[in-house]
């Protein structure tokens, strides 16, 4: 540094080096679930390895896309013409609980950037039960935890698929996340609490209150209420079953282009 205390000509040296600390993202989230797919540069990946991807586009060449639901779509009216007809599609309850790949979407969608994809298995194609959580193995989520546990990159831990899983299992896979992000010390855990369109906030809360544990609670947030989304389902005809309750007639979405 040149000494100004005195009258004369000075050089003064500026630095053309960059700043000696990068910036770098602060947030990388690790999402654990299932998915159609889990093939890179034509090999099958391992269970339950953890991908490092950047995008929506990378997401779908390595793990696919959304699951095909089964659609039920039942016609009613007082009588068969269109303006008179009554279209009512399936209830969520017999949709699959398949919902990594939407989640990723809307994490795109609003700006997300390079994440960490944990696939535990690959969709269960037909039928879907009569009580769709069952497709939501608890040890399954737990094996993904665990591979990730090994990415140092990572710093929020997201399993969107566990709100299908019962209240004891939900409490199992939460409490694991926590219990991970106190040992490493690097990391949040982003939880769902289930949301009752007919309830209210406060019987939410309750019910969320057994869902998780008391222990490593400043390493959590739950996201609450449920996102109200237009990401649409993805089905093919085929898997369209159409009651005509107006005629009695029942067919299937296959009978159409």
């Amino acid at each position: 540094m040149a000494n100004y205390k005195t009258p004369g000509v000075y050089v003064e040296e500026i630095s053309k080096l960059p700043a000696s600390v990068a910036p770098v993202a602060t947030a990388i989230p690790a999402f654990i679930g299932y998915t159609e797919k889990r093939v890179r540069n034509g090999l099958t990946l391992d269970n339950a390895t953890p991908v490092r991807i950047t995008s929506l586009l990378d997401y779908e060449e390595i793990f696919g896309g959304a699951f095909d639901e089964n659609l039920t779509v039942t016609l009613t009216g007082t009588s068969v013409a269109e303006a008179d007809t009554l279209i009512a599609v399936a209830a969520a309850t017999e949709l699959s609980p398949y919902t990594l790949y939407n989640n990723l979407v809307m994490y795109f969608g609003n700006g997300g950037g390079p994440c960490y994809i944990v696939s535990i298995g690959l969709y269960t194609i037909d039928p879907i039960p009569s009580n769709p959580s069952d497709l939501i193995i608890v040890g399954d989520l737990q094996a993904g935890l665990t591979a990730v546990e090994k990415e140092d990159e990572v710093t929020l831990l997201v399993v969107p698929e566990a709100i299908a899983l019962t209240t004891t299992n939900r409490k199992t896979i939460n409490d694991d996340m926590l219990a991970q992000c106190n040992k490493l010390q690097d990391r949040f855990a982003i939880m769902d609490a289930l949301y009752d369109p007919l309830g209210t906030v406060d019987g939410d809360s309750i019910n969320f209150r057994a869902d998780v544990g008391t222990d490593y609670l400043k390493y959590g947030a739950a996201y609450y209420p449920s996102l109200k989304t237009t990401i649409g389902l993805n089905f093919e005809n085929s898997g369209v079953a159409i009651t005509d309750s107006r005629t009695g007639g029942t067919f299937t979405g296959s009978m159409f282009p």
